[in-house]
């Protein structure tokens, strides 16, 4: 049996809450449970990791201190954090004694409000310890107290060792019905990954500034008039008395209108560039009929023999610029490694997925960015490719390489 002890105060000396956790830990010793403590106040800067540390727990003691008002920031935070990415499986079947010490008034509460936090992420709840103590001297010498406390502690281990049954609460069933997490539906190892990375100071940093840099780049678009494909439409601000559905509608099927024939200019200008990929890479014998030839011509324009040269001729250095690009073809099971420094670029064949920016893009996809119909931002903005790395350097790609 293993116990998680988690400490939600300030660490200071005098507070009560600290002699109440010694004692729990020293008698769950003497029963031979594991124990594990964790102080928030020294790990506050990766408690949203926290959650996988209850993995192997089948107990946790949420001991949190009252000072003025509610339960503090750090528990709070944890508590958040089991509910955003913690494993809703496993702490469906752990048991949970809140441990709540006041040196003012509403400890009751604190009490509450950790017990039903608890039963809303789904685990069980256990017979408490909350109390309101004037004098700590006075409390820590007090032996009714102590042999409370002992008490208490033995109680848990035997709900936790026998698997006591608990009540079913209406918390759970608000959960289940409508109280769900506004997040994404990860399985616990992404939820687990998801929590290093919101940890990771730099890590959301730089996400930051990504966002900000894409606003930056989209506002650039709109202010310069070049047309960016979105299914945002103007109309969803249209806040006056004349907006209606049926209108609304109206201009969708408009603006595809408008967007086909852009799309078929598009098409229009990059025909010759196409046939000549596709005269140059089909094979030189007759094909048998129509439909063949057809058939042939599609293959070749989706499959081209080799991206290398489209890379090396069209490749524009920038001063002062080095990077590794690596781009895998899903469908061919591929990969080539782009090494452009401010002298020369190098594309070779690869099994390594370690550099600046790691894409994975399919045949037909990477062939329209090959031949000038589509840039790399856009396949990505579009997710036709999924990107992995710095979004700076994949902006510079496009800058590196200009297909025409």
């Amino acid at each position: 049996m293993k116990i998680t002890i988690v400490y939600g105060g300030r660490g200071l000396i005098e507070d009560p809450t600290l002699y109440v956790i010694e004692k729990v830990h020293e008698v769950l010793d003497e029963l031979r449970v594991k124990t594990e403590r964790i102080n928030l106040y020294e790990e506050r800067n990766v408690i949203s990791t926290m959650p996988a540390s209850l993995k192997d727990s089948d107990a946790i003691i949420l001991a949190c201190s009252l000072e003025w008002f509610g339960m503090g920031g750090y528990m709070q935070e944890f508590l958040d954090a089991c509910w955003l990415y913690g494993d809703k499986d496993k702490i469906n079947t752990m048991y949970m004694m809140p441990v709540v010490l006041s040196t003012t008034t509403g400890e009751k509460d604190v009490l509450v409000s950790l017990e039903k936090a608890w039963e809303v992420l789904g685990g069980k709840v256990a017979d408490g310890i909350c109390a309101y103590v004037d004098d700590p001297v006075n409390f820590e010498m007090n032996r009714d107290y102590a042999k409370m406390i002992e008490k208490k502690t033995e109680g848990l281990y035997r709900t936790v060792n026998q698997k006591v049954a608990t009540f079913p609460s209406s918390s759970t069933v608000i959960r289940n019905k409508v109280q769900k997490a506004k997040s994404l539906e990860l399985t616990p190892q992404e939820s687990e990954q998801l929590s290093k990375f919101v940890s990771d100071d730099a890590y959301v940093k730089r996400q930051k500034e990504d966002i900000e840099e894409l606003a930056a780049m989209f506002k650039g678009m709109l202010d310069s008039g070049e047309d960016i494909e979105t299914d945002i439409s103007s109309d969803a601000m249209d806040l006056s008395d004349n907006y209606t559905p049926a209108k609304r509608e109206t201009k969708k099927k408009s603006r595809r209108i408008e967007q086909d024939s852009v799309m078929e200019e598009v098409v229009s200008k990059k025909s010759v560039e196409v046939k000549e990929v596709v005269n140059e890479e089909l094979p030189d014998t007759k094909p048998k009929s129509r439909q063949t030839s057809n058939r042939q011509k599609v293959k070749a324009q989706m499959i081209p023999k080799s991206f290398k040269d489209r890379f090396m001729k069209n490749y524009h250095p920038e001063a002062g610029f080095s990077a590794v690009y690596i781009i895998t073809v899903t469908d061919k099971d591929q990969s080539m490694r782009i090494a452009v420094t401010p002298s020369e670029c190098s594309v070779s064949a690869t099994t390594e997925e370690k550099g600046d920016v790691v894409m994975r893009v399919s045949t037909a996809v990477l062939n329209r960015i090959t031949i000038g119909e589509m840039t790399f931002q856009r396949a990505f903005m579009s997710g036709d490719m999924k990107v992995k790395g710095d979004f700076k350097t994949l902006r510079t790609m496009d800058q590196l390489f200009k297909f025409s």
